[in-house]
């Protein structure tokens, strides 16, 4: 699947800085504006791979629910 992001250019001395706009943290770095695209397209990828792996794990995170406990915590709650 092809995605589009917005990305922030900016030079700095000999060095090609950049930031994507859409994904907090995605920063890199390049001497051209070709290899700053690569590196933030690596970063792209591994940022998305990462949370797209954090999500996953909190689907299958089952989750129990003491009901005897929730209920003493809702009664508790009432008599404040």
């Amino acid at each position: 699947m092809e995605r589009n992001f917005t990305v922030v250019i900016v030079k700095s001395g000999d060095w090609f800085a950049g930031t994507v706009k859409e994904l907090s943290g995605v920063h890199s770095q390049g001497r051209t504006i070709e290899e700053l695209k690569e590196n933030l397209k690596e970063a792209v990828q591994l940022i998305i791979e990462d949370r797209e792996s954090i999500l996953k794990a909190k689907k299958e995170t089952e989750y129990f629910v003491d009901l005897e406990e929730y209920n003493q915590v809702r009664t508790n709650r009432t008599n404040l």
